[in-house]
């Protein structure tokens, strides 16, 4: 197995609403994301962080999986949703900072245009609900469409009121099994 960096985002000064990844090689089996992000906004305030695949806005995308913020487990079922929420990050206002929080993302066939698209999303980070929570989400994701990945979008998307902070960074791969 061979992984090849595709491309790296490191957000600059002022922040970025969104990264957007674009003409991704159908050259790989499979695509897999790091991301490690901290939000800013106007307020102080947990975000979620948004990824959409080739600008598709229709409401293709569902999601299932388990939340884990401070001592209380649940499930989460988002269904015929426009996006899909790729990680959360508590926002800072004032200059009061939070940690980071970290993504995996693995995009498995990727460019197959014979089946739907499955992602898999592993988040976690702190200080989410307050000072003293962490959090944890494993996310099982579809996106409701055969046609190949070629451009990624992350970001607050249509909600630009947050944005990824200075440092915040993006890492997109390529997998090849042979």
């Amino acid at each position: 197995m061979a992984v090849t960096l595709i491309a790296h985002t490191e957000v600059g000064s002022g922040g970025v609403a969104n990264v957007e990844f674009t003409s991704i090689p159908g050259t790989y089996d499979d695509l897999w994301i790091q991301m490690s992000i901290q939000g800013q906004g106007v307020t102080s305030n947990a975000v979620g962080y948004l990824m959409r695949f080739n600008s598709d806005t229709a409401i293709n995308y569902s999601q299932t999986g388990v939340r884990n913020v401070g001592a209380s487990p649940t499930t989460t079922r988002l269904q015929n949703f426009s996006y899909i929420i790729a990680s959360q990050a508590r926002s800072y206002a004032s200059g009061t900072y939070y940690d980071f929080a970290s993504a995996s993302i693995y995009i498995p066939n990727y460019s197959n245009s014979s089946n739907n698209k499955q992602i898999i999303i592993e988040d976690g980070g702190g200080n989410m609900q307050s000072a003293t929570d962490q959090y944890l989400n494993c996310w099982a994701n579809l996106w409701r469409s055969t046609s190949a990945i070629s451009s990624i979008q992350i970001g607050r998307l249509a909600f630009n009121d947050y944005k990824m902070a200075q440092y915040s960074t993006i890492s997109l791969y390529g997998i090849t099994k042979a």
